[in-house]
């Protein structure tokens, strides 16, 4: 019966320690989850600067005007984007 028990102990401790691991490694896996995702929006937040500093480097001279007029309100939107954002830190 003590050898049985002794059995049953050891069995229910390897238990607890393949549950404890499991744990740990979920919370890996959560980690890695939530850094892959910080760098994809942080990528996503880099592609956009870089789009909108090409439109607002963009000259219009040989454009036809319905392009002219087209990216004309793009830089005026994103202008307006960043003056309002530059306003909301200024305030804080």
């Amino acid at each position: 019966m003590i050898n049985e028990l002794s059995v049953l102990g050891s069995t229910k401790l390897k238990d607890s320690e393949m549950f404890f691991r499991s744990v740990v490694a979920q919370q890996s896996k959560v980690q890695a989850s939530k850094q892959a995702i910080a760098l994809r929006d942080q990528h996503q937040c880099l592609k956009e600067l870089k789009y909108d500093d090409l439109i607002l480097s963009m000259d219009f001279f040989g454009m036809c005007p319905e392009n002219k007029v087209q990216y004309s309100a793009m830089k005026e939107e994103i202008r307006s984007r960043y003056h309002q954002s530059s306003s909301s830190t200024n305030l804080d």
